[in-house]
C-alpha cells in the first residue's frame, strides 16, 4: 500500500501477503483493495474509520477533430457551401454527436461522393461474368459390325453347297463313297456353276472331316468315305 500524508492522519505503510486468486480476482471485480483493509481492521479495532475523500475529476468536453492542414477562413465551408475541404470527426461519446450528424448537408444527387478522412470506400462489387456454355460431345459414330456377328449371313463355301445338294448320309455297311469319286463329283459340280478356283483335294478333306464330321476308311484298299453316298 501507498503512503499518503495529510487528511486525519498519517497513512503508514505496510507489507501484506494476499493470496494470488484473491488479488486477481479483487483487481478483476474492481476493489479498492486499501480502503476494504483498512475498513475491516478499523473495525476490528473499534475505532472509527474516515476514508479519504476522493478527487472529482472535471467532466471531458466534447472533441471535435478538424484537419488542421486546412485553415478554416469562412463559416461557410462548414457547411460544404464553397467546397468539401473538412472533414470533421465528431466523438461518439459526445451526447449531441447524433443531431449534430443530423444537422449535416446531405450530397446532392448526382454530386461525387467525398470518403472521409481514415475511411476506406468499400469496393465496388464486379459485375457478375456470365457462365461459359458447356462443350457439348460430338455424337459418336456408330462402330461398324464386325465381320461374322449376328445380323449378317456367313457367306457359304463351295464345298458347303456341294456337300448341301449332292451328298446324302446312309447309314447302311454297304454305303460308301471313294475319295477319288467324290473329288471328281465335286470338280465338275464346280464347273457346272462356273466357280472358280477349285479347291484342292487336301482343302476338300479337311473341310469334309472337320466341318460335315464324315469319317473316311479304307476299303478294298482305296481310300473312302463311308456312310455317305452320291444323290
Amino acid at each position: 500500500m501507498t503512503a499518503k500524508n495529510g487528511g486525519e492522519g498519517r497513512w503508514c505503510p505496510v507489507t501484506v501477503a494476499i493470496k494470488e486468486e484473491i488479488l486477481t480476482a479483487a483487481q478483476s471485480a474492481g476493489i479498492d483493495i486499501q480502503d476494504l483493509c483498512n475498513r475491516a481492521l478499523a473495525g476490528a479495532a473499534g475505532i472509527p474509520y474516515i476514508p479519504e475523500p476522493r478527487e472529482k475529476k472535471p467532466e471531458s468536453a466534447p472533441v471535435i477533430v478538424a484537419d488542421p492542414c486546412v485553415p478554416i477562413t469562412d463559416k461557410s465551408d462548414l457547411h460544404g457551401k464553397t467546397g468539401d475541404r473538412l472533414h470533421p470527426v465528431i466523438n461518439a461519446d459526445d451526447p449531441k454527436a447524433r443531431t449534430a450528424v443530423k444537422l449535416l448537408p446531405k450530397p446532392k444527387a448526382g454530386s461525387p461522393q467525398v470518403s472521409l478522412p481514415g475511411r476506406v470506400s468499400p469496393p465496388e462489387k464486379p459485375l457478375p461474368v456470365p457462365p461459359a456454355p458447356a462443350l457439348v460431345p460430338p455424337p459418336e459414330k456408330p462402330k461398324k459390325a464386325a465381320a461374322g456377328k449376328a445380323g449378317k449371313r456367313q457367306k457359304i463355301s463351295p464345298i458347303g453347297k456341294f456337300v448341301a445338294e449332292r451328298i446324302a448320309r446312309d447309314d447302311g455297311e454297304e454305303c460308301h463313297i471313294s475319295k477319288d469319286t467324290l473329288y471328281a463329283a465335286f470338280t465338275q459340280w464346280c464347273r457346272e456353276r462356273r466357280i472358280t478356283p477349285v479347291p484342292d483335294r487336301r482343302t476338300v478333306t479337311v473341310t469334309l472331316k472337320n466341318q460335315f464330321a464324315m469319317t473316311e476308311s479304307t476299303i478294298a484298299g482305296e481310300p473312302s468315305w463311308i456312310n455317305a453316298r452320291i444323290r
